[in-house]
């Protein structure tokens, strides 16, 4: 029969895996003391060194005190609120603009899909066999993926026109300034 290991056997057990990490720990701490920096090594000499360990060169102190940065102020010439109302309008103006493009291209482009959503599902009406449909799924897929991207580049393209006509008042008037 097996006998069962007791509570003492437990205790032992705990004790020796204590003894052990105490003897890796010791190790370590060998180990830790043969470790040089690689100023002291030079000066060693080939017996002294043997397997040590290199520790790097301790980094130097930071500097405490920042050196003083000095910015030169800008001056612009402030506009009156004729003027800043005047621009605002123009970039709202460019910006309502490019935004109906956006939205008239959105509509478009859900317009599209839709028809062909419509142009797929009569297809697969008259679909005759399984692998027809399996094909017509294929095909409908990739096409829509491609036009996805198209749709895509497009909206991109028609942001970046927008981005750059609305803040285009802006920097006419920013040029002026600093001339």
């Amino acid at each position: 029969m097996t006998e069962r290991k007791s509570g003492k056997s437990k205790k032992q057990h705990k004790e020796k895996a204590e003894k052990l990490n105490l003897r890796e720990a010791a190790a370590a701490l060998k180990q830790a003391e043969m470790t040089v920096s690689p100023s002291r090594a030079a000066n060693a000499s080939e017996h002294e060194i043997g397997d040590v360990t290199y520790a790097p060169e301790p980094m130097p102190e930071p500097i405490k005190e920042p050196k003083p940065v000095s910015r030169a102020l800008v001056t612009t010439p402030k506009p009156n609120g004729n003027d800043v109302a005047l621009l605002v309008q123009q970039s709202l103006t460019a910006a309502q603009k490019g935004a109906t493009a956006v939205n008239a291209k959105l509509i478009d482009m859900a317009q599209e899909t839709m028809n062909s959503g419509l142009e797929h599902a009569r297809d697969l009406a008259s679909a005759k066999n399984p692998m027809q449909v399996l094909k017509l799924q294929m095909s409908y897929w990739h096409e829509t993926i491609e036009s996805f991207n198209a749709q895509a580049q497009e909206l991109r393209t028609l942001s970046s026109e927008l981005v750059a006509n609305s803040s285009e008042p802006i920097r006419a008037h920013l040029r002026r300034a600093h001339k």
